[in-house]
């Protein structure tokens, strides 16, 4: 336990005492390991959860009902709660291993001579928009850059693959499947990629997809060569596309700025050396060293479960040299190297810096843009996995609470249920139907959403889009490609087919009413009448009844009307027909009635017996007030 020292640190100033803060801490500093829940804060407080929570609803200014003992809390809120208390409070990160293993890991790094380190081929990714002719340069670049006969070989499933120039220089070029995995490695604070090729067509100019990859580029602060293809039609106006570039912030080199803009026409393989060297050039400038060797590091490109092969992770090595056997560690997953190949599909032994390879032996998924190590022990490699576990588990349960909470807050208490849907479609026309057709869909409580409509197979990033948003993902006369129906296995995600419109709309349907709450409805079933009462000394006041209409069941809900006033609601306790107990009684047959924890009767009191009927509820109706 971390907090027990701090009863006597912390005092400096004036402090209250434990009668006016209700904490015998008062005046102190304590500590409290993450996750921090408001039961595990309360128990370092020495205060009941009770007192807590009022605190954390009157001064935290946290919505009614959405806050429990086991909720947990940031650290701003932790903090302000424990200062209502007059207490300052120390939260001790769960992360001490892994802190512990990379600054161990960057010891043995450092210290070594500049004259050691190697100069590491750069990677390079290549973005722009869909039709702008970024396949056919990747094809180019394949068969022309890679060894005869070698060609074929290369597997696409490896996210990236290694070219040399006509002049020797090697480069990496990641197989992205586009701005979303580029997004998606930025955002867990990878440095996957040196420098950036922007595929823009001379004929056609910058579009909303280059601009974003423009963006997503400056965001990661990787430089850009810009790739202009299409160069050998007849359409091609470089000099337009140059202009709106420029507008973009991307002055190029003939207008003063340091932009390569390289006339490219892939088809004919014209520009693709030329490209290739400057990207290289660029690399020069950003001095990319690394250590030869050593243990190797890198980053997580893909993940997936082959079957046969188990969990497979395809590795970009960073620095350092990986070998079969090291045991790694990337994410949540640990293990050793059982088999190792590279970007043409050949076993290897060793992998070398910005060497790309496919590796099995671990032991979860690992996420893409999750950077790995080789850790010289398993017992200590499979510590920080569990950790990072742990950690990415109570993150997960914070995020989810958090967003209920502003829900409720911005519904004004009130939560409207949602359902998500992406929709996928063959034709547009079939698109534009669904959405229409799911839009006339509505209830003043539920409510369909569609976040994102389009034409052709589900894609990895609706799979991302659905996960991030809990969303139901529909594929109307379409397929979904091997990488999404990996990843929707993955996120726990629903696809589901459709060939009949109206069979999607049943279904969309059922799936909204299933939602909404059932109608109450109260049906009256009989009336009792009590004309004496005796006492037992076991069930105390015992109610002589007769059943004036209708019946009374042992399972009935009542009420006990005195003078036509409601004078308790509850249930029966006990029903007896003379002296056996009884499940029902009729009209014209007499009783005897305990009323469950009431005792005060009366002769002439009436009790009227009842059940409640739930009726479900339709689109059709509107909501109970």
């Amino acid at each position: 336990g971390g907090g027990g020292g701090g009863r006597g640190g912390g005092r400096g100033g004036p402090s209250r005492s434990r009668e006016e803060t209700g904490s015998p801490y008062a005046g102190s500093t304590i500590k409290v390991e993450e996750p921090v829940t408001v039961k595990k804060l309360a128990e370092r407080l020495a205060v009941k959860p009770g007192q807590l929570l009022k605190v954390a609803f009157t001064q935290g200014g946290m919505p009614f009902g959405s806050v429990n003992i086991n909720t947990l809390l940031d650290e701003d809120t932790a903090t302000l709660l424990s200062h209502e208390f007059d207490v300052e409070l120390e939260i001790v990160r769960e992360v001490e291993a892994e802190e512990a293993l990379i600054t161990d890991l960057k010891k043995k790094r450092t210290g070594v001579d500049e004259e050691e380190l190697l100069t590491r081929p750069p990677t390079v990714a290549i973005l722009g928009h869909v039709d702008h002719g970024k396949t056919t340069l990747v094809d180019t670049i394949r068969s022309s850059r890679v060894a005869e006969g070698e060609a074929g070989g290369i597997t696409q499933h490896i996210g990236a693959y290694q070219v040399t120039t006509q002049h020797g220089h090697t480069l990496t070029i990641l197989d992205t499947p586009g701005h979303e995995a580029f997004t998606a490695m930025r955002a867990r604070g990878a440095k996957a990629v040196d420098i950036v090729i922007l595929v823009v067509a001379a004929d056609d100019g910058v579009m909303p997809n280059t601009e974003e990859a423009i963006n997503h580029a400056k965001a990661a602060g990787v430089p850009i060569v810009v790739a202009l293809t299409k160069m050998d039609k007849a359409e091609a106006n470089p000099q337009k596309v140059v202009s709106q570039l420029a507008a973009l912030e991307l002055l190029s080199e003939e207008l003063g700025g340091q932009t390569a803009v390289m006339h490219v026409a892939a088809l004919q393989n014209q520009g693709v050396e030329e490209l290739l060297e400057r990207v290289f050039l660029e690399s020069e400038v950003l001095e990319l060293k690394c250590h030869e060797h050593g243990p190797a590091a890198g980053i997580v490109l893909e993940a997936e479960v082959q079957q046969g092969q188990g969990i497979v992770a395809h590795l970009l090595v960073q620095d350092g040299t990986l070998n079969r056997g090291d045991i790694i560690l990337a994410g949540e997953g640990y293990g050793k190297v059982r088999s190792m190949q590279n970007d043409r599909g050949k076993t290897v032994e060793t992998a070398t810096p910005s060497m790309p390879v496919e590796v099995s032996g671990l032991s979860a998924l690992p996420g893409v843009g999750e950077p790995f190590y080789v850790v010289e022990e398993l017992a200590r490699a499979k510590e920080v996995a569990e950790e990072r576990e742990r950690k990415s588990r109570a993150i997960t349960l914070t995020e989810r609470r958090s967003i209920d909470a502003q829900a409720l807050l911005a519904a004004g208490g009130k939560t409207a249920e949602v359902i998500n849907v992406i929709v996928r479609a063959d034709v547009l026309g079939s698109v534009e139907a669904l959405k229409q057709k799911l839009s006339a869909l509505q209830h003043e409580e539920v409510e369909v959403r569609v976040l994102h409509a389009g034409v052709g197979a589900v894609t990895e990033s609706d799979v991302l889009l659905g996960s991030t948003s809990d969303a139901l993902l529909v594929a109307f006369h379409v397929g979904v490609n091997d990488k999404a129906r990996l990843a929707a296995e993955r996120a726990g995600l629903e696809i589901r087919y459709y060939e009949v419109i109206y069979e999607l709309i049943d279904d969309m349907r059922e799936m909204m009413e299933g939602t909404l709450a059932p109608e109450l409805n109260e049906e009256i079933t009989g009336h009792v009448e009590i004309r004496r009462i005796f006492k037992s000394s076991k069930f105390g006041q015992i109610a002589g009844c007769y059943v004036l209409d209708g019946t009374v069941s042992r399972d009935s809900k009542v009420r006990l009307l005195r003078d036509g006033t409601v004078v308790y609601s509850g249930a029966i306790s006990s029903l007896r027909r003379e002296k056996d107990d009884a499940k029902e009684v009729r009209e014209s047959f007499e009783c005897g009635i305990t009323l469950k924890d009431y005792q005060d009767i009366k002769e002439g009191d009436v009790i009227e017996t009842y059940r409640v009927v739930a009726k479900k509820r339709t689109l059709a109706d509107s909501p109970s007030k």
